[in-house]
């Protein structure tokens, strides 16, 4: 798979950052973060069709102190 992609990122002329490349196994819980969001697998597949992804704690502070401003104009 690592070879595959590779040769679709050549196409696009977008270069893998080897310092930062790793391989992830959802199957065993691991998860990642990518563009300011969380990927991982849910055991209750049925329920949310085995993955979920959430917005990392970060990313919710900036928008939960946004909005927080916001409604404080409404009051």
């Amino acid at each position: 798979m690592s070879k595959r992609l590779r040769e679709e990122f050549a196409k696009l002329q977008v270069e893998v950052n080897e310092e930062k490349r790793r391989t992830v196994d959802l199957d065993r819980a691991e998860s990642f973060g990518l563009l300011g969001v969380d990927f991982r697998r849910l055991r209750s597949v049925k329920k949310h069709g085995g993955g979920r992804t959430t917005p990392k704690l970060k990313k919710r502070t900036a928008l939960l102190r946004r909005l927080k401003g916001v409604f404080r104009r409404y009051q």
